[in-house]
């Protein structure tokens, strides 16, 4: 009687086990956005006006928070995407900044407010003097980009977004 029970006991355990090792193994191989290892045409990108910009996500509190800081440059086409939880109100600053940006605030996939050539702080600028830019109404997405790009790229207010985040 023991082994009638026992057996069926030990191959549910082993059906469970050997589910969940395979559910791992194809969970690790799916390609996420920030994955090192993406071929250039795999990264997340943004899309306004026919330019593309190859972006890097700051998705969490954490990455928000450090931003492009402490960074000495950004290269061409290439930008920073702030995800934010949908109708959220943003403030950001240019705290340890070393270069210029433009910073494009997106709702609905629409630019809702630019600031153009937002300059980078001189070294040691106490936080309570730095300047504070918000957005004036809820939005979805901030977009950081070298400064120039915007007026290089002829990228206005009410223009549409496309976001190819995830493969």
């Amino acid at each position: 009687m023991t082994k009638h029970i026992l057996f069926p006991i030990a191959i549910t355990a082993l059906i469970i086990v050997s589910l969940g090792l395979l559910a791992k193994k194809y969970q690790s191989a799916a390609p996420t956005p920030t994955n090192k290892n993406q071929t250039e045409e795999q990264k997340p990108k943004v899309k306004i006006n026919n330019t593309e910009i190859q972006v890097e996500i700051a998705d969490t509190p954490e990455k928000r928070t450090k931003g492009l800081s402490g960074r000495n440059s950004l290269d061409q086409n290439k930008g920073m995407l702030f995800v934010f939880p949908k109708g959220s109100n943003a403030t950001f600053w240019m705290k340890d900044m070393k270069f210029d940006l433009d910073i494009i605030w997106i709702r609905d996939s629409k630019i809702v407010k630019i600031d153009k050539n937002v300059k980078a702080p001189k070294a040691g600028t106490p936080d309570n003097k730095l300047t504070l830019y918000k957005s004036k109404q809820p939005i979805d997405y901030v977009l950081e980009v070298n400064s120039g790009f915007i007026e290089k790229n002829n990228i206005e207010v009410g223009q549409i977004v496309s976001f190819e985040l995830q493969n």
